[in-house]
């Protein structure tokens, strides 16, 4: 058994648009001084804003492997520099901020070899950091978790698993999406019904690292609000044209990419498009197999496999 330092930090994040001084929250699980040996790996949470803790379940490479964890709060949530009086603010919130954030983690840590494990949002930044970049720059692999290929698809997918609910849930969902109520009772129970289908299958749900996800979107909708708008089947806000078919070809780092049975987003643009890429659906799973019952055995076994292949 490793032990197992943490390290939590603040790295300095100067955004030219804002006055006030940001940072960004990190926290080290492991021995970055020994990624002469191992190589890292860096965690990308998803939502956007959901924070990363409930990523901390990856805190095992170090323990079991000796594989240090980087995981961070992206600006705008949890741990990390609020700015919530820019709600709204789309030329602000948008995919180059946090393209630009990562990069400048990764200088402030002096990470001259890292892999990258994003999940869902944070599977999309990091596939896109990766079409920048080959192993001469640092970045070894990539592990993606149900990563949106575009919010068209993403959209045409959500409408469809909304006309699959039952009719009084999905006529809840319509209903207050149209009248923008969604602090009505029956709207959560029909969003909760889904989630529970398609985003997390074990119970309780949601359990004790989710449910610090659900509080951080709660506690600052800054971000999730202005890069995804409100709507349950429909994208309004600064991601609503956003894609990375085109991106894929350019990746050349060997990926792994899950997706879960029941999962809600569309991933299979990365099963085609990766030119280096093992695609793997979790049976019995949806959006967290890494959480679930169904699939963090598996998962995790994968991870390891893959790393080792460095």
């Amino acid at each position: 058994m490793v032990s197992a330092p943490i390290v939590e930090g603040r790295a300095p994040f100067a955004i030219p648009s804002v006055k006030e001084e940001c940072f960004t929250y990190y926290k080290i699980i492991g021995d970055i001084a020994s990624a002469k040996k191992t190589t890292p790996l860096i965690c990308i949470h998803g939502g956007p804003s959901v924070g990363h803790e409930y990523l901390l379940c990856f805190g095992k490479l170090w323990f079991e492997k000796g594989i240090p964890v980087i995981l961070y709060d992206q600006i705008g949530c949890a741990s990390s520099t609020h700015l919530r009086d820019t709600i709204g603010d789309e030329s602000l919130w948008r995919e180059s901020l946090f393209l630009d954030e990562l990069k400048n983690l990764i200088s402030h840590l002096k990470l001259e070899r890292y892999h990258i494990l994003g999940h869902s949002w944070g599977a999309c930044l990091g596939a896109v950091f990766a079409s920048t970049r080959t192993k001469s720059d640092g970045l070894q692999r990539l592990i993606l978790f149900s990563p949106m290929a575009s919010l068209s698809l993403q959209n045409e997918k959500a409408r469809e698993l909304l006309n699959e609910l039952p009719p009084h849930l999905k006529d809840a969902i319509i209903k207050h999406d149209d009248k923008q109520e969604y602090d009505k009772a029956e709207y959560e129970a029909a969003c909760v019904y889904f989630y529970k289908k398609h985003a997390y299958r074990d119970e309780p749900f949601p359990r004790e690292a989710l449910a610090s996800s659900f509080a951080n979107m709660a506690d600052d909708e800054t971000v999730i609000f202005t890069m995804l708008g409100p709507e349950f089947a429909r994208t309004t806000g600064s991601l609503r044209d956003w894609t990375n078919v085109p991106r894929l070809p350019h990746i050349e780092i060997p990926a792994l990419l899950f997706n879960g049975e029941y999962d809600y987003v569309v991933s299979e643009a990365y099963a085609t498009g990766l030119k280096d890429v093992k695609a793997v659906v979790v049976a019995g799973a949806s959006h967290m197999p890494f959480l679930e019952s169904a699939g963090k055995e598996k998962v995790m076994k994968l991870v390891v496999e893959f790393l080792d292949e460095e």
